[in-house]
C-alpha cells in the first residue's frame, strides 16, 4: 500500500507500507534548480549539519545516541537529478515489533531528524568555522580522489563538454577551487534557502503510523517561512545535433579513456511503451556481459580493456565508456560505432532480446529487495508522473519487439567524442 499527502506547498509525505523487513527507512529529499555558483555550498550543507546540533553538540554524541537507538543510522548524499541538485537525509531504524525493551527507537530517530533539520549547531549566527574547515577539506580531498579515477574523470569531462550550455553539465560538487573557497556564511545561506525554497519529498518505507508522521513533519516545516515556487525537475534534451564535438585531452594515463556521448531522445518521462524498447536495446548494445560491445569490441576484437554503455535517462542521453590502448583509439572508436549501426540495421537476435529482457526485469525485481531501492523507484516515478506499480513496467518490457528496438536506436545521434590519452598518442 502507498499513500501520498501534501504537507504544504512543495512538501509531500510518501508512505510505502511493506512488512517484509525488520527495519523502517526514512528519506528526506530536498531539490533545488541547479545553480553552478551554489552547487558547492549545497554539497556541504548535510556534512556540516550532521556534525552537531543543539541537543547533540558533537558528532560523537550524535553517533552515541544513534547507537543506543538499536544502532539506527543517519547518512546523507548530494547529487544531481535532471535540472535539480538533490540533497538527501536518510535514516534506517528497527521497527517497534522487534525491540525487546522499552526503548522508543522511532521517536528517538524522529527527534534526531528534527534537530538536524531545524537546530544545527551555530556560532555567531552561522555554522562553526572549525566544522566547516574540516568538511571543506574532506570534500576537496574527495574531489581530488575522483579526479585520480581517470575513468570517472573522463565521463565527467565528456558530460561537461557535451552539456556546456546546460546546468546539468556542471559538477555536482563544483570544482576543487570552488570547494576550497567556500565559507561558513555561504553554506548557511544555502541551508536557509534550501529550507524555504526547495521541493521536499519525504519517504517512509516499512510499517509506521502514517498520521503520526504526517503531523510530525507538518509541525517541523510549519516553523519555516516557505517561499516555494514550482520548477520543472526533468527536462530531456530534444534538440538535434548540429555539429559533433571532438575533444582530446592529455594526462598522466597509461590507458586511454574513451567516452562517447549520444542523444537518445528517450527519457524516463516517456510512456513505458516508448521507454521499454530503449531499455532493452541498451542492454543489447552495451549494458552487461552479453552485450554487443562486450562480446565484439572487447572479446572478439580485443580492442579495449572494458567497453559498456549507460544512460542518463532524465536528460535523454546515452554514453559509451571504454579503456583503450593508445594505438587502438581509432579502431575502437570505429568498432563501437559499427555496433551501433548494427543496432540500427536490426542485426539483433531473438536470444539477445530475451537475455536483455531478462536482465531488465531481474534488475527491476531486485530493486524491491531493500527499502532504499523501493524508495528510489517511487521517487523517480513521482518526478516523471508515473504509477508506482512495477508490474506495468515489467509488462511493457515483455512486450518489446525487435522492430521497436530498431526504431528507437535509429533516432540515436552522435554528439560528443572525448578521449583522455597519455604518452605520444596523436
Amino acid at each position: 500500500m502507498t499513500r501520498r499527502k501534501k504537507i504544504s506547498d512543495g512538501i509531500y509525505l510518501n508512505y510505502i507500507e511493506d512488512n517484509r523487513f525488520k527495519v523502517n527507512a526514512v528519506s528526506i529529499k530536498f531539490m533545488l534548480p541547479i545553480q553552478t555558483e551554489k552547487n558547492t555550498s549545497r554539497a556541504l550543507i548535510f556534512p556540516v549539519i550532521t556534525r552537531g546540533t543543539v541537543h547533540y553538540p558533537t558528532e560523537k554524541e550524535l553517533n552515541k545516541t544513534l547507537e543506543l537507538l538499536y544502532c539506527s543510522s543517519l547518512n546523507y548524499s548530494h547529487s544531481k537529478i535532471g535540472d535539480m541538485t538533490l540533497d538527501t537525509l536518510n535514516s534506517v531504524f528497527l521497527r517497534d515489533k522487534y525491540i525487546q525493551d522499552d526503548t522508543d527507537v522511532e521517536t528517538g530517530v524522529m527527534k534526531i531528524l528534527e534537530d538536524v533539520i531545524l537546530h544545527p549547531l551555530l556560532e555567531n549566527n552561522t555554522f562553526k568555522t572549525d566544522t566547516v574547515k574540516t568538511e571543506v577539506k574532506q570534500l576537496a580531498d574527495s574531489e581530488r580522489a575522483s579526479i585520480n579515477n581517470k575513468g570517472r574523470y573522463a565521463i565527467n569531462r565528456c558530460i561537461r563538454n557535451m552539456l556546456s550550455e546546460d546546468p546539468f553539465g556542471y559538477p555536482a560538487n563544483g570544482t576543487v577551487e570552488d570547494i576550497e573557497k567556500t565559507t561558513s556564511e555561504q553554506i548557511y545561506e544555502q541551508y536557509i534557502y534550501m529550507l524555504s525554497h526547495a521541493r521536499i519529498e519525504i519517504f517512509i518505507a516499512g510499517v509506521v503510523d502514517f498520521d503520526r508522521h504526517f503531523k510530525f513533519y507538518k509541525d517541523i516545516f510549519s516553523q519555516i517561512d516557505r517561499q516555494y515556487e514550482e520548477k520543472t525537475v526533468v527536462t530531456p534534451i530534444t534538440d538535434h545535433v548540429t555539429e559533433v564535438k571532438k575533444v582530446r585531452e592529455k594526462d598522466d594515463v597509461a590507458q586511454g579513456k574513451m567516452v562517447i556521448g549520444f542523444r537518445s531522445f528517450c527519457s524516463n518521462k516517456d510512456d513505458y511503451e516508448d521507454y521499454a524498447p530503449y531499455v532493452v536495446g541498451l542492454n543489447i548494445f552495451g549494458s552487461g556481459s552479453t552485450s554487443k560491445l562486450f562480446n565484439n569490441v572487447r572479446e572478439k576484437m580485443s580492442l579495449c580493456y572494458y567497453c559498456s554503455s549507460f544512460s542518463v535517462y532524465e536528460k535523454g542521453l546515452m554514453f559509451v565508456q571504454s579503456g583503450v590502448a593508445m594505438e587502438n583509439e581509432e579502431k575502437a572508436y570505429n568498432a563501437i560505432l559499427d555496433q551501433l549501426e548494427n543496432m540500427k540495421k536490426g542485426d539483433i537476435t531473438e536470444g539477445e532480446i530475451e537475455n536483455a529482457k531478462s536482465d531488465a526485469i531481474s534488475e527491476t525485481v531486485a530493486t524491491f529487495d531493500y527499502l532504499q531501492g523501493i524508495i528510489s523507484w517511487c521517487f523517480e516515478k513521482i518526478l516523471v508522473g508515473k504509477p508506482f506499480d512495477s508490474q506495468l513496467y515489467i509488462d511493457s518490457i515483455n512486450r518489446v519487439t525487435k522492430e521497436q528496438i530498431v526504431e528507437k536506436f535509429k533516432k540515436v545521434e552522435l554528439d560528443t567524442y572525448y578521449f583522455l590519452y597519455g604518452g605520444e598518442s596523436k
